[in-house]
């Protein structure tokens, strides 16, 4: 099954392109958007994406209040999370990373770089779905008590 990523900036221009670089990657990625951090959150919520990039500055909610909520506050905490935004300052990013960000790129980002960050934090997400998915298999014991011996 494709990945889900939710795409988050109030630009309708950025959201088109970022729209583009993916559908063009050929991964047959489900794209979903909003316009601002509330909006997103709450679609968050009801889509469940497997991957998020948001803006910082966009209104009603930014992006450092909206990536607090999915660490915090939603069924999601562990979704990779993706800062994209025109702010170079250290101290916008160290919030970003702060609130959970797993990563940060600034504006205009080079599409082969977004791309492999893309892939990166989606494998490192399947990895980890396979291994607890494998460790909730072999909870408990397993095995014959008749066997049992403490040494």
């Amino acid at each position: 099954m494709p990945a889900k990523i939710l795409i988050v900036d109030d630009n309708p221009q950025v959201l088109r392109l970022l729209k583009i670089f993916l559908s063009k990657a050929g991964k047959g990625y489900e794209i979903i958007s909003a316009g601002n951090g509330e909006e997103a959150y709450n679609l968050a919520l009801k889509e469940n994406p497997d991957l998020i990039i948001s803006d910082v500055m966009m209104p009603q909610m930014d992006g450092i209040e909206f990536c607090m909520l999915i660490r915090e506050n939603s069924p999601i905490p562990t979704v990779p999370f993706i800062f994209l935004t025109s702010f170079e300052d250290q101290e916008t990013e160290l919030r970003g990373f702060r609130a959970g960000a797993d990563d940060y790129l600034t504006k205009p980002v080079d599409r082969k770089q977004l791309l492999t960050r893309v892939d990166e934090l989606l494998k490192r997400k399947m990895n980890l779905e396979q291994v607890q998915s494998t460790t909730k298999q072999n909870k408990g014991f397993a095995g014959d008590l008749k066997e049992l011996s403490i040494v």
